[in-house]
């Protein structure tokens, strides 16, 4: 697995768009939070903190422990170009909250910042296990239990699994990607192999029920109970 640099070159493009919208031609730093120049943001971060989970993964080890590990790393300054002790130079609330719980409870299936607070930092650093995984149902599980490392509210954890398990279809069959953007919801909708259990057991296509805003249903592979609690109301938004 050797993910190629698009998704930390995009993360800090869009730092860079946020305090110069008209460009730059130049790497400088700076910005609101005086970014170092070249330095990785914090999506960047976790992003390779997930990744180094599965590189380094000997059989039989838990990945999501491992990603939880390196988080909290990460957050502790145990992280390149880094003071050991020293704090990130961004790390959002949710995150800040989530490994905390976890840095207490010594249990990554008992951190995240709780329901209630969805956010999209564990989107931003999830496409590793798209990348990794070719069993579905691991990737569904493993999605949803690494976003629940820092954001365990269902939204978050529902959103984790249905991108990578978009990602993974079009990783699969690239040549149907291209044709994807070029084609209409109108045409696409249900084409996609990407499927989520449904609540009566029977399976249905995850971009159908996204393009028509209806609930994912994925809390069946997962299992964590807020899944299970209001699986009915969730909807893809994004």
């Amino acid at each position: 697995m050797k993910p190629g640099p698009g998704k930390p070159a995009g993360s800090s493009w869009s730092a860079v768009r946020e305090q110069y919208p008209d460009g730059l031609t130049e790497i400088i730093g700076g910005g609101p939070l005086g970014w170092p120049a070249g330095h990785a943001t914090d999506d960047t971060d976790l992003t390779r903190a997930v990744l180094l989970a599965y590189l380094r993964a000997r059989p039989g080890q838990d990945v999501v422990r491992l990603a939880a590990d390196n988080m909290l790393a990460w957050q502790d300054g145990y992280w390149p170009d880094r003071e050991p002790g020293s704090r990130p130079t961004d790390i959002g609330a949710a995150t800040r909250s989530g490994l905390e719980r976890y840095h207490r409870s010594d249990d990554s299936r008992a951190a995240g910042a709780g329901i209630g607070h969805p956010g999209n930092g564990s989107l931003m650093g999830c496409i590793p296990t798209a990348l990794a995984l070719t069993d579905r149902r691991r990737r569904i599980t493993e999605s949803v239990e690494i976003s629940a490392i820092t954001h365990d509210d269902e939204r978050a954890v529902t959103s984790c699994a249905a991108y990578n398990e978009i990602a993974a279809a079009l990783v699969a069959a690239p040549s149907r990607a291209c044709h994807l953007w070029r084609t209409p919801v109108s045409r696409w909708r249900g084409r996609l192999t990407v499927r989520v259990p449904s609540r009566q057991g029977g399976c249905e296509s995850c971009s159908s029920r996204m393009s028509s805003r209806r609930p994912l249903r994925c809390w069946r592979l997962a299992g964590r109970p807020p899944l299970r609690r209001r699986a009915d109301r969730l909807f893809a938004d994004t």
